[in-house]
């Protein structure tokens, strides 16, 4: 049988997501694994939809941002920028200081992109 047509699929438990708090933004593994584990990446925001798009990048790119470190046992990754914290939070009308949310994500083999639709977040 010809494996030519197959990709490598990386296996990981639980589901591609992302938990919003006042303190930041926490990826899942699978979220970080799905995207290949990469250094950098950059943060797109359809503000109309209230959905964001994270994709890997290079460092050269205008606003990318440190993502997963591989020099770290551990696969996590954390964003902790506040002014992305208040324009979420400002848009979803949500209140960060006691709560939460977790948000459900997709992965999108064409742009090798997660979107995350912040409509679905559930107070974590």
């Amino acid at each position: 049988m010809d494996l030519n047509n197959f990709e490598k699929y990386s296996l990981s438990v639980g589901l591609i997501s992302i938990t919003i708090s006042k303190t930041g933004i926490t990826f899942s593994k699978t979220a970080i694994t799905r995207l290949n584990k990469p250094r950098y990446i950059e943060i797109l925001i359809n503000y109309d939809d209230k959905e964001i798009a994270v994709l890997p990048t290079d460092k050269k790119t205008e606003g990318a941002a440190p993502f997963f470190n591989p020099d770290k046992k551990n696969i996590t990754a954390r964003l902790n920028y506040k002014d992305l914290l208040v324009t979420l939070s400002s848009m979803m009308e949500w209140d960060l200081t006691d709560s939460s949310f977790k948000v459900i994500g997709k992965y999108d083999a064409d742009n090798n992109a997660l979107i995350f639709d912040l409509k679905t977040a559930v107070t974590n």
